[in-house]
């Protein structure tokens, strides 16, 4: 393994450590919506607030270790819902 990947493992692990109550909170958020629309609405709600907390690039990474969060709890229509939002590349805030 070299330097540099290894430096990118830390420094993953760091951010992961930095958010975890974050994402454990976001995961059981929208973990608890029984319905399509209300899914979909705690995806953007969260998606929102972190990034009004942290910025977009933080909201990036906090998309791609939410969907990890739950794919872990089988929570398939919310992973489908936030890997809709990573594909498309924008923020939830903005519109098309």
């Amino acid at each position: 393994m070299t330097t540099g990947r290894r430096n990118r493992m830390a420094g993953d692990a760091q951010w992961l450590a930095d958010h975890e109550m974050d994402l454990a909170r976001s995961a059981s958020h929208i973990a608890s919506m029984q319905h399509e629309e209300s899914i979909q609405a705690a995806v953007k709600e969260t998606l929102l607030q972190f990034e009004s907390a942290y910025g977009s690039a933080e909201s990036k990474i906090f998309m791609h270790a939410l969907v990890r969060k739950l794919e872990e709890r089988g929570n398939l229509r919310a992973v489908e819902m936030l890997r809709a939002f990573v594909k498309r590349g924008q923020s939830p805030g903005t519109t098309r």
